[in-house]
């Protein structure tokens, strides 16, 4: 029988952080909301894995219906850290405007969203869940990771890793990663430092894509002046360089994994 208190943690933390009032949030606030709800996915996936009647998707639904919108808000907060690492002298007059008119949109919509939301019905989806992880047998438990473990392994050893893998990868070792640290917490102590590093270069290579492709498609830039589109253009493109970066050195520890024995954490 599973232990529910690390998925009650989770709940609190969400519960916690929506109680929030509107001028407490900050940016850690949402990152927070967003990684508690993913930890809550990943041990729906578990759930789902044994239990193939579960209904995932109802139960997570009001969830990700926060995580959506928050994420939009931590786009646009990445995609302004990114963009002052990248050029610290970017000042231009249209993008300093435009990014807090952005953000305040995103933060209304993200604060409409949440006043019509039913948070007993998020207790009740926990509930749900929590009831069904208290069935699952640790035997379960242990044939669960070998089966993430295998669809991991497939995904990598497909030299070198498309787009569309590496995207599935990011969620697969994220969902794996999460739930090993809730079967196994002991475990956690000795990680695997190739596995640890592919991890935080895929969380580096799809804030520098997801980022341009923010600034590519969401800039008004017919408000920008001819130099400073061109200011933007070029800081869209020293991203879209970096996040090729980051794959190279990704599919350089994809094939150090390959070659090892032991490619989990």
């Amino acid at each position: 029988m599973s232990d529910t208190r690390y998925i009650k943690k989770q709940y609190r933390e969400i519960i916690r952080i929506l109680h929030l009032p509107e001028d407490a949030y900050t940016e850690e606030s949402f990152h927070k909301l967003r990684v508690a709800i993913k930890k809550l996915s990943a041990l729906a996936d578990l759930i789902q894995y044994c239990d193939k009647n579960f209904p995932t998707k109802k139960t997570l639904a009001p969830f990700r219906k926060l995580f959506r919108q928050a994420g939009k808000i931590r786009e646009w907060q990445i995609a302004e850290n990114l963009l002052k690492a990248t050029t610290p002298e970017h000042s231009t007059t249209v993008w300093q405007q435009e990014y807090p008119l952005i953000v305040l949109q995103e933060k209304n919509s993200y604060f409409t969203l949440l006043s019509r939301t039913d948070l007993r019905k998020l207790k009740k989806k926990y509930r749900k869940m929590a009831d069904t992880l208290e069935q699952i047998s640790a035997k379960q438990e242990m044939q669960y990771l070998s089966w993430k473990t295998k669809k991991i392994r497939r995904i990598i050893r497909k030299m070198p890793v498309p787009v569309a893998g590496l995207h599935a990868l990011r969620k697969a070792l994220k969902t794996y990663h999460y739930n090993k640290k809730y079967i196994l917490p002991d475990k956690r102590k000795h990680p695997n430092k190739e596995l640890t590093r592919l991890m935080e270069l895929l969380g580096q290579w799809h804030d520098y894509m997801a980022s341009a492709t923010l600034l590519q498609n969401s800039c008004s830039w017919q408000e920008y002046s001819p130099a400073e589109a061109a200011q933007l253009s070029q800081i869209i493109l020293q991203l879209q360089h970096k996040s090729e970066q980051e794959r190279e050195l990704m599919n350089e520890s994809i094939k150090k994994l390959n070659q090892g024995k032991r490619i989990l954490l």
